[in-house]
């Protein structure tokens, strides 16, 4: 598994390009750090991408059926997901795991919005 590495927008800063850190993921199978405050950017270019999001939690030590897959269209513009509930955490982490049907065309990126206060 490789790990997302979020690019963490600053409140009242200026705007985030996000296509300059969009790019195809290392692998199939991509981990973050969940705080609840992360969103995942999709694009996709000309096959479709079905994008699972493993469930870490489990009930009476039974694993959960993951909830249903998205599906990228081909050529999609863009696409968000999250905030991700702590339910998707690996047990005694934060660790969440996104899983990629294929990553020839789709590209990635995992932002993380802070607190404003």
């Amino acid at each position: 598994m490789t790990a997302f590495t979020a690019t963490v927008l600053s409140p009242d800063a200026a705007a985030t390009d996000l296509t300059s850190v969009l790019a195809t993921p290392g692998a199939t199978t991509m981990t973050f750090t969940n705080s609840g405050q992360q969103l995942l950017v999709l694009t996709n270019g000309a096959t479709s991408c079905t994008v699972t999001l493993d469930v870490g939690t489990t009930v009476l030590g039974q694993a959960v059926t993951a909830f249903t897959p998205i599906t990228i269209a081909a050529n999609a513009a863009c696409v968000l997901m999250g905030p991700f509930h702590s339910a998707l955490n690996a047990p005694s982490t934060a660790t969440v795991t996104v899983v990629f049907s294929n990553t020839t065309t789709v590209k990635a990126a995992l932002v993380q919005v802070t607190g404003v206060y």
